[in-house]
């Protein structure tokens, strides 16, 4: 491949690249939390950690080289109705691999590390603030979106604030009372904030699934996004919970009665019995979802990189069982959630290897076919342009839609 064709292909190389550096992480982590308790398992979650590093490290090489070398502007990014939702992912990226640092670190840390941990999280909250407004502020600012391309991709933007709360879970046994509550009340409060928005985009989501219908066939493994909300909520709320007796008295308060630990940790434990069943239900819509695509329109079922939302949301919900297992000490209950494991290992590996044969094929990183390609509501500053042929039966939000946006393509090209 010629150094031309080459870079013709990275101009495609979207930040929806990251959303496969989350779904490593997701896995690596998986086996770091003993679900299954095994040492070599652990060590390969080790070595997969590792190797998530040096992927997100040449996934950043390369948007520089895409930003640098090819037509590909950061502008033009950061005002596409699509792929500006997925700026977020490489916020979540760097969440994981935090997650995975910390597990690997345990409890017992010497003050170097305890400190680098304490300003990595204030590092990922800041980053997770500013890439939320900026994103959002920005989809809005242009409003180039509709009912018709509602999709899950919408709530990613407060994906990288609502995890602030599993990263603090992560990062605060390693730190001193103080520190430790510190960022408990900073990961709550944005957890809290993450699935505020997102119950609000749920509302959105399904009033788009009853009046348009389920998304294109090679879409709906997206909607396993839905499951990461509540599923990431738990892993916050019963992660904290276990941590309150050590971190609450660093309160300026009077003293607390025992019993004030136990009923914030089964508080917590109601709460996530009840958050679970909605992931679980989401689930099972997604997974009846793809069994009709699989069984009408086979054909369809091209990949795209919304795949990964198969693995990245569902390494949470298979955390947030355990960690629900754990909390009643049950063991059908952790029998799920290791064949959980099982299942997400496989489907991870399937979903890798469609990614590769996307790639090779020429599926996706090709003109028109990524989340940087021109959709039909991004001619706000020209002149209306009739809608596409065929537009319902083929959501623009989705790939292979005609371009009908020359102002925009010119605008990308002389930016």
């Amino acid at each position: 491949m010629t150094t031309t064709r080459a870079l013709a292909r990275v101009e495609h190389m979207t930040c929806a690249w990251f959303t496969s550096c989350m779904s490593l992480g997701g896995i690596s982590n998986l086996l770091l939390s003993r679900i299954i308790d095994s040492d070599p398992l652990h060590r390969i979650g080790i070595a997969l950690l590792i190797l998530n590093m040096l992927y997100f490290v040449a996934l950043l090489l390369l948007q520089v080289v895409r930003f640098t070398f090819t037509p590909a502007r950061v502008g033009y990014t950061l005002s596409h109705p699509i792929e500006c939702l997925f700026v977020p992912t490489i916020v979540l990226a760097a969440a994981t691999i935090l997650n995975g640092l910390a597990a690997v670190a345990g409890r017992e840390v010497g003050s170097g590390v305890r400190t680098a941990f304490q300003v990595a999280f204030w590092g990922y909250f800041a980053a997770a603030l500013v890439v939320s407004v900026v994103c959002y502020t920005s989809v809005w600012a242009r409003a180039e979106g509709s009912m018709h391309h509602m999709n899950p991709a919408w709530v990613l933007p407060v994906f990288p604030l609502m995890l602030c709360g599993s990263v603090a879970v992560a990062v605060v046994p390693t730190q001193t009372e103080q520190s430790a509550l510190n960022i408990a009340i900073c990961g709550l409060t944005c957890q809290g904030l993450g699935y505020t928005v997102s119950c609000m985009m749920y509302a959105v989501l399904l009033l788009r699934l009853m009046t348009e219908g389920f998304p294109p066939a090679r879409a709906r493994p997206g909607l396993f996004m839905c499951c990461g909300p509540p599923a990431f909520t738990i892993i916050c709320l019963l992660g904290l919970a276990q941590e309150m007796q050590r971190i609450l008295p660093a309160l300026p308060l009077p003293s607390l009665p025992a019993s004030t630990y136990e009923t914030l940790f089964i508080s917590a434990l109601a709460a996530s019995i009840l958050l679970w069943a909605v992931a679980a239900w989401f689930y099972l819509v997604t997974l009846a979802a793809i069994a009709a695509a699989l069984l009408t329109e086979r054909r369809n079922m091209q990949f795209i990189l919304a795949w990964w939302a198969a693995v990245f949301p569902i390494t949470g919900f298979a955390s947030a069982t355990n960690a629900i297992a754990d909390a009643l000490d049950s063991s059908p209950i952790k029998i799920l959630a290791q064949i959980m494991v099982v299942v997400l290992a496989v489907v991870f590996v399937a979903i890798a290897a469609a990614h590769i044969h996307a790639v090779a094929t020429a599926v996706i990183m090709a003109e028109g076919k990524d989340e940087d390609r021109l959709i039909d509501t991004m001619h706000r500053d020209a002149e209306k342009v009739p809608s596409a042929e065929g537009e319902r039966e083929t959501p623009p939000t989705y790939p292979n839609t005609p371009a009908v946006s020359v102002f925009r393509l010119e605008r990308k090209l002389t930016a």
